[in-house]
């Protein structure tokens, strides 16, 4: 996974939640020296702190059954507190308009946090995110530091991406 490759060793990360951050999370697990993690899905802290060899943090907060995902205040109120070298997390739309978006307003809440307290972003999804929208704007291509994909979007996109100063990082077609 490319997001794998842009996650520093040694780094103070968050990893939000969903199928692809757990599949990152997977990949993370073998980081060459111990790394801090800040999660709010119990999936992600259970695969990131099996073995100890790195320092998990879950957040605290409403639990979410069907997500295994906590937020609300008190998982805001722990997260303003640290400020992360790079926060990960998913989206499940990417707006020409609106860049990436998501389905609650606690979507919008978590992005508001990593705004401030994150020193670099990235939003890992995949291709078919690109060109749907969602009910909420959660953050601009120019809030970004890295987009990773799967394969390259449509038109808009990469051109949107690169005049916001924002990495598109995708594997290039065998032979290309």
């Amino acid at each position: 996974m490319l997001a794998a490759e842009r996650v520093p060793a040694g780094g103070h990360i968050y990893l939000g939640g969903g199928s692809t951050m757990l599949a990152l999370a997977a990949r993370l697990i073998d980081l060459p020296k111990q790394t801090v993690f800040v999660t709010n899905m119990l999936d992600i802290a259970q695969v990131l702190g099996r073995d100890g060899r790195h320092e998990v943090h879950l957040a605290g907060g409403r639990f979410d059954p069907p997500t295994h995902t906590v937020d609300g205040a008190e998982t805001y109120r722990f997260l303003e507190a640290r400020v992360f070298d790079l926060a990960v997390f998913g989206a499940t739309a990417i707006s020409e308009g609106h860049g990436v978006m998501g389905p609650t307003v606690s979507h919008v809440a978590l992005a508001d946090v990593f705004r401030r307290r994150a020193r670099r972003r990235m939003v890992v999804v995949d291709s078919s995110k690109f060109g749907r929208t969602d009910r909420y704007a959660l953050l601009g291509f120019a809030e970004l530091d890295d987009v990773v994909t799967e394969q390259a979007p449509q038109t808009p996109y990469p051109e949107l991406i690169a005049r916001a100063g924002a990495a598109l990082i995708f594997r290039s077609p065998a032979g290309a």
